[in-house]
């Protein structure tokens, strides 16, 4: 009777032996996998021999990708100028948020260092509990930047001043 050893993790068989070979890049397997699955949207794998997903690397913050067995980080896409992600692992262009700039169409209530309410606001991807900074004065000495996202998720030339023309 045959007896086949089973793969290592990170290698499968070939389809035309027994023989295992290594994952490619873009893709992983766990021990005695009978073959190499993608990596799941969202994430890349520039690593031979992977042996799971979580081998698999995530996009960054503020870029996705909708495809899977992606091999390198260039297949995250950019969001748009000026937009972002939440997390790590995008896998589209609808998890990228962008708020619209302002108009006299938006009610701004705002008192200086509180939470603002804001009504009417339009923009990519916005959700009931988004934060938003707004300010007409730089804000520097209090200002938070945001890890991994374009210019630490502040946005350049916006200002608006509710109430005032």
């Amino acid at each position: 009777s045959l007896v086949c050893d089973p793969c290592a993790a990170g290698t499968a068989p070939t389809p035309i032996s027994d023989a295992c070979q290594a994952c490619p890049l873009g893709t992983f397997s766990g021990a005695a996998s009978a073959y190499c699955t993608l990596c799941l949207p969202g994430r890349y794998s520039v690593t031979l021999q992977a042996v799971s997903n979580e081998s698999c690397l995530l996009c960054d913050a503020g870029k996705y990708s909708n495809i899977s067995g992606a091999n390198s980080e260039k297949l995250c896409t950019p969001c748009p100028d000026g937009a972002s992600t939440e997390s790590d692992g995008a896998v589209s262009l609808s998890q990228c948020i962008r708020p619209d700039t302002p108009d006299n169409s938006s009610v701004w209530e705002c008192v200086s260092g509180r939470p603002c309410i804001v009504r009417g606001l339009s923009g990519i991807g916005l959700r009931d509990g988004h934060k938003l900074a707004i300010s007409n004065q730089s804000c520097s000495p209090s200002l938070q930047l945001v890890e991994r996202v374009p210019g630490g998720g502040v946005s350049e030339g916006a200002n608006h001043t509710a109430g005032q023309e």
